[in-house]
């Protein structure tokens, strides 16, 4: 909460209303996937809740670009974890299923599986977003 809070408080001092509504919006958008991860698919809630943290910080732009990076970071991550635990094929199987199911609007059981430490991905996404992010706006400007 504190990372939340002062993300809100230093938008809502630098920008006025606008700058605390960008901050709310960025939370919002940053922590609702991880929040619907937590509730129906057995994410942690600390995901969720640093992803509200950094959105805060950034705002809806800067924070949807790093949403994207977190998730491609997510989606690397995931598969090194599963090759590394020789669980590859079982993966690659229910992300298959996972895929069928949605089509048909009904999404199969979650397994109780290897737990991935998401914390790295949403580090390694956030770092890079912000290296992206950095580099765009000093070749535009």
């Amino acid at each position: 909460m504190p990372l939340v809070l002062s993300g809100w408080i230093a938008s809502a001092w630098a920008c006025g209303l606008a700058g605390l509504a960008d901050s709310l919006s960025g939370s919002v958008l940053l922590a609702a996937p991880f929040v619907l991860l937590f509730a129906f698919a057995g994410g942690g809630a600390g995901d969720a809740k640093l992803m509200g943290g950094i959105g805060a910080w950034l705002g809806v732009v800067d924070g949807f670009v790093t949403l994207l990076a977190v998730c491609l970071a997510g989606m690397v991550l995931g598969v090194a974890f599963a090759a590394w635990k020789k669980r590859l094929g079982t993966v690659l199987a229910n992300l298959t299923s996972a895929a069928y199911g949605f089509l048909q609007r009904s999404l199969p059981a979650v397994d109780d599986g290897q737990k991935l430490p998401y914390g790295i991905a949403i580090s390694a996404g956030t770092v890079v977003a912000a290296g992206f992010t950095w580099i765009w706006r000093t070749r535009t400007s």
